[in-house]
């Protein structure tokens, strides 16, 4: 049985069943869920004249077979946890790609990074907060640390998405692609950016945690 790495929950193993001289049976076996999955059977492997050869095929097989257990565990492990997106977090950077661009027929591409985040947009970084209780807000500050503009909602993840629901100040719901890679954060949607009435802008940001304590 050779052992694969992976989150809780998600450890799997490769477990080949040998019989005298021949290889008979190959599957995967999930050691949280006690669950297999056939993934050679019986016929498949020729009969071995010697253990040597037993075991060269044995390699062959698991050259191929870790390959793909260790993408499947790492297909796993790109699954953001809600644990990690609970906190503060502030902007780095925007890319925005508005699509006719209030409804004029012309396209225009909107960037800003952290550096001149202030001087462009006359505010500070957006500080949103991820609640363990799925309530989220993103407080606007100006540049004299008054609170403008503060929307809020409540947020869960479905996968590798981001679900935010927004119940103030007006009721919306926007879904992003999200990725966490340990204290960074990117956040990929399709929206309504220029407030058209259609949600045709593509939307990509990036985010830092924030540890004020």
């Amino acid at each position: 049985m050779i052992q694969l790495g992976g989150k809780a929950g998600h450890r799997m193993a490769i477990v080949i069943s040998v019989r005298g001289k021949k290889i008979y049976d190959i599957y995967l076996f999930n050691i949280a869920t006690g669950k297999s999955i056939p993934l050679a059977t019986t016929g498949k492997y020729k009969q071995a004249s010697s253990f040597v050869e037993i075991k060269k095929n044995m390699n062959k097989i698991l050259i191929g077979l870790v390959a793909i257990c260790f993408a499947g565990c790492k297909a796993s492990q790109d699954i953001p946890d809600s644990k990690d997106l609970t906190g503060e977090w502030n902007n780095l950077s925007i890319r925005t790609e508005v699509h006719s661009k209030n409804n004029t027929g012309t396209d225009e591409v909107f960037e800003v990074n952290r550096p001149e985040w202030e001087e462009k947009l006359k505010i500070k970084p957006i500080r949103t907060f991820f609640r363990a209780d799925s309530t989220w807000n993103s407080a606007h500050y100006n540049l004299n640390d008054s609170l403008v503009y503060n929307p809020s909602g409540r947020w869960w993840l479905e996968k590798d998405k981001l679900v935010m629901l927004q119940s103030f100040p007006s009721p919306d719901t926007n879904t992003y692609i999200l990725v966490l890679q340990k204290d960074t954060a990117s956040f990929e949607a399709t929206l309504d950016w220029d407030m058209d009435g259609k949600k045709d802008d593509h939307y990509f940001g990036r985010q830092v945690k924030v540890n004020r304590q």
